[in-house]
């Protein structure tokens, strides 16, 4: 028997499914706290600014924690598998899902597939996704990230984040997404390059990483520094710098083979991963043959 839709939670809370108990629980974000009983009130005061969890590290859901389902205007969702093999397991009612070409994994009879292309000046000239694979209900649709990694699910209430334009997956109704230039300097020393996402409006956003997801929050005036390579999303204030060490110099700096860190400045919340696919890409080729 297939289990029921989670209920509507407020700001900080997500529904886990216990197969013990068989019924959801619901996990505040900020204390990782489990609560039996719908909670009505939020965790804190805006999904972009932590709670009671201000300025500690946190590792997102993988192997040993149930997987995670929420609700979104016209479906419900549940990312299962997370471990290296991460899918959206998505329920449709009267909802549509604007995804990544290439994501979609299966689907049930009744849900609407379409395509379309987006030939601007713009995308072209920034070399952005020109397609766009849309799944509308009723029914079920499974969706995969490209990579091994995990899924990152950001419930917008008339807010922004901005990612690495490599980890878009898809999101939901409601939500608007614009390619950005970024300065000479990130540009130039950051892992995601000239142009990046820019997403805002009301609904949910998902990101796919390379390896496990992990996310920091930052109070007001603290700083956290992130190698370049890693980053995959935020909502605060950042800039880029070389490393510093501890003494050497410039060539004391080089020799880390991590020259260029990105810091970032709370208020808000930063997304990384624990790999970086170019990363990986230079190592395995060394153990893959040229012809």
């Amino acid at each position: 028997m297939s289990r029921p839709a989670p209920p509507s939670l407020p700001i900080g809370y997500f529904a886990q499914w216990s197969v013990e108990h068989n019924r959801y629980c619901f996990v505040n974000e900020a204390t990782k706290q489990i609560e039996w009983e719908v909670p009505t009130t939020p965790a804190y005061s805006d999904v972009e600014k932590a709670g009671s969890s201000v300025g500690t590290l946190v590792v997102a859901p993988a192997k040993t924690v149930l997987d995670t389902s929420g609700q979104f205007q016209g479906g419900s969702f549940e990312i299962q598998h997370r471990d290296t093999n991460t899918v959206i397991v998505m329920q449709l009612q009267n909802g549509e899902i604007h995804a990544k070409p290439g994501t979609l994994v299966s689907f049930t009879e009744g849900v609407s597939i379409r395509g379309t292309f987006h030939f601007n000046f713009k995308n072209i000239f920034t070399g952005d996704q020109t397609s766009f694979l849309h799944i509308q209900g009723p029914g079920q649709a499974i969706i995969s990230s490209h990579g091994l990694g995990d899924i990152i699910v950001l419930p917008m209430n008339n807010s922004k984040w901005i990612a690495d334009r490599e980890a878009f997956l898809c999101y939901t109704d409601g939500i608007t997404r614009d390619s950005k230039a970024q300065s000479l300097g990130k540009t130039l020393g950051s892992g995601p390059g000239l142009w990046v996402h820019h997403y805002s409006g009301t609904g949910h956003l998902f990101l796919e990483t390379f390896g496990a997801l992990m996310f920091k929050d930052l109070q007001p005036g603290e700083n956290y520094f992130i190698h370049s390579n890693f980053v995959v999303a935020w909502n605060c204030q950042y800039t880029v710098e070389p490393i510093k060490t501890s003494s050497g110099g410039f060539f004391s700096k080089l020799a880390t083979g991590d020259f260029w860190m990105c810091k970032y400045t709370g208020p808000g919340r930063v997304y990384f991963q624990s790999k970086s696919a170019a990363v990986f890409g230079e190592w395995i080729s060394r153990y893959v043959g040229s012809g």
